[in-house]
Parts: C-alpha cells; sequence; structure tokens
C-alpha cells in the first residue's frame, strides 16, 4: 500500500524531490511514524535515515522495513544534534519541531559533517522568521519556499543551503503568492505577532517593516 501524506508533507516531499536524482542520501529527521521518509522510499533506492530521538517509534519502524531494505535504510533513536553520516550530498528534511530546535540540528550536522553539502528542506511549527535570520548569519541561501496550510495550521517551507546563492529574505517573500487571500491573512497575521514583539525587542522593527513592504504590494 502507498503511503499517503498530508498537505505539509507533501509539500516536503515535493520540494525535496527536486533534489533526490543528485543525492546520496535521504534523511527524515524528527521522523515521528516516518510518513514522509517511507513515502520518499517508494521512488528513492539510495541510502536512507529515519532519525527520532523516541526509542519505541524507531523500534516499530524498523518492523515496517523489509529485511531486503535494511542494507540501505537506517533507523537511529538519536537526537538530531548527535546525527552523522558518510556521504557528500544528503537531503535532510526536518519538520515537526519549532524552529529553534531545528537550527541547532543544522548547526550541529553542518558542524559534524564539514566533507558535505546538505540540502536542507525545514517546515518549522514557528519562529521561522528567527530561524532565516540564524540560517542567513550562517550562510545559507535558499532555492524554494513556500506555504501550506495543514489541519487548520499554516507552516512556512524552505529549501536551504550553504551552495544556494539567492539569500535569505527574513520574511521568505517568496514563498507567498499575494493574490491568495488566505495569504494575505496569514502575513496580517504574522505583521500583527511582530510588531507586537517589537515592542519589547525593538530589532524586530525592521520585520514588521518588511511585512508592510510586501503587504503594500498586494
Amino acid at each position: 500500500m502507498k503511503q499517503r501524506l498530508g498537505k505539509r508533507l507533501l509539500k516536503v516531499a515535493d520540494f525535496s524531490s527536486k533534489y533526490l536524482a543528485d543525492a546520496e542520501s535521504f534523511v527524515d529527521m524528527c521522523c515521528d511514524h516516518g510518513h514522509l521518509g517511507l513515502f520518499i522510499s517508494e521512488s528513492f533506492s539510495k541510502r536512507m535515515y529515519f532519525v527520532d530521538p523516541v526509542k519505541t517509534i524507531i523500534e516499530k519502524l524498523q518492523d515496517k522495513i523489509s529485511e531486503s531494505e535494511k542494507s540501505r535504510i537506517t533507523c537511529l533513536d538519536i537526537k538530531g544534534q548527535n546525527f552523522t553520516y558518510t556521504e557528500n550530498l544528503p537531503v535532510v528534511a526536518i519538520c515537526g519541531v519549532g524552529g529553534d530546535l531545528i537550527w541547532e540540528i543544522v548547526q550541529s550536522i553542518t558542524h559534524k559533517n564539514p566533507h558535505s553539502s546538505p540540502i536542507f528542506v525545514l517546515a518549522p511549527q514557528n519562529r521561522p522568521v528567527e530561524l532565516r535570520e540564524e540560517l542567513n548569519g550562517q550562510g545559507f541561501g535558499v532555492d524554494q519556499e513556500g506555504l501550506v496550510k495543514d489541519n487548520g495550521k499554516y507552516y512556512e517551507i524552505m529549501c536551504v543551503a550553504e551552495v544556494f546563492e539567492k539569500p535569505l529574505s527574513l520574511i521568505g517573500e517568496s514563498a507567498f503568492d499575494l493574490n491568495d487571500n488566505s495569504h494575505l491573512s496569514y502575513l496580517k497575521k504574522k505583521r500583527e505577532h511582530y510588531d507586537f514583539k517589537s515592542r519589547k525587542f525593538p530589532e524586530f522593527k525592521k520585520v514588521v517593516q518588511m511585512y508592510d513592504a510586501l503587504l503594500g504590494k498586494s
């Protein structure tokens, strides 16, 4: 039976597919039940990793993987910050956790694996602006961005890597369709959030100005 995905993970899989032809491995990081990785494995035959710190989750995933596939598919019950690999070009998808933890994992992976050039497909649960600021400060560029609504919640999805040349904007302008009222509503709420936040942290005033400039184009 083919693995079915919700809209968020389907978008992550769609974005990831652009890089899989050249990728040497795919990593389903913070994999939860492994739905994303299992979906990718139906069309991707190279090395794969499922990574999650919850041991029972990883044990259940191992039971789903056939003996013939276990030579190429590795399930690890470790924190993402402790993940290492040998491939030069992995695609690493990180979903289902907040922006702060995603940044910790990205930072650790790039530090522990200096031989490689990973492409990260990220779908933070929160703090996308703060995540972009950290990524931008470490020289990451962006290739694709998008906004998706799944089960009543919006997710900003971004594909980033140190090898991408396009600058990473703090608010991710290219993720939004200004002709879509749901996108405009989302942007207005984000603008209000950072306007409120800027009263205590003035450094976020620049973020509010960026949202104002983008909304002014609608």
